[in-house]
């Protein structure tokens, strides 16, 4: 292979996106991800939430989750 058509630290091979574009991509991408977990994160929340509150209501109202012996 002709050495001269390698790319070397002096010479970098050319990137197919301009300048900046992958750095706002990785960017785009972590927020993208950090905002799916967030959403994912406060609905396992709500739910929680909501059982204990039916959890709650029962209890009031005489039930358990265990039958007597």
């Amino acid at each position: 292979m002709d050495q001269q058509h390698l790319p070397s630290a002096r010479h970098p091979a050319p990137s197919a996106l301009p300048d900046g574009v992958g750095l706002a991509w990785f960017w785009l991408t972590a927020a993208t991800l950090g905002w799916l977990l967030l959403a994912l994160s406060v609905r396992l929340h709500a739910v929680h939430w909501v059982l204990r509150f039916i959890d709650a209501a029962a209890l009031a109202a005489g039930e358990t989750s265990i039958p007597p012996p």
